[in-house]
């Protein structure tokens, strides 16, 4: 009986060891080891390189998926492993605002030294009694105002500084 082997192992996971001009087989210990291998079908041993099973689901190397315990997660499998980080968020504006249970800010309302300022709104930053700035879609814009020396001089009651 003469049997062409193409290497004396395969993916299998058994090992042919011709004896006696028999052929006999032997179970071979798996020695890739990653914390998320795929099994394939016919193959004993689980195999690290063709992807990820993550969650019950199949992912093929380099292959990017949302978190499927974070939404604001993204995950990336790679070898046999699975690596997550915060999705990027794509902002384009200088003050952008970050609702509570939203992934990414926006540029709806500004961030403005710490306080959420409505789109629209104008406001006396802190300690600049004589700036005015107003929120525009994630913009903030100040302006220099006279300022007077005393209360007297001022038309309205005096105000403290703050939102207007």
């Amino acid at each position: 009986m003469t049997t062409a082997w193409s290497s004396p192992s395969d993916r299998s996971g058994l090992r042919a060891i011709p004896a006696d001009g028999s052929v006999s087989c032997k179970r071979t210990d798996c020695v890739e080891t990653c914390p998320f291998p795929i099994r394939i079908p016919g193959q004993c041993c689980p195999d690290c390189s063709a992807g990820c099973t993550y969650m019950g689901r199949i992912f093929y190397n380099n292959e990017t998926f949302p978190s499927l315990l974070d939404p604001c997660l993204s995950c990336i499998c790679l070898l046999g492993s699975v690596a997550c980080s915060p999705m990027d968020c794509a902002i384009f504006c200088t003050y952008p605002f970050h609702p509570e249970g939203e992934c990414c800010p926006v540029c709806t309302d500004c961030n403005y030294q710490g306080r959420k300022v409505g789109n629209g709104q104008s406001f006396t930053p802190e300690g600049q009694p004589c700036t005015r700035c107003t929120c525009q879609l994630g913009e903030v814009s100040c302006e220099q105002r006279l300022c007077p020396r005393s209360c007297a001089e001022l038309p309205a009651p005096c105000q403290a500084p703050g939102l207007l």
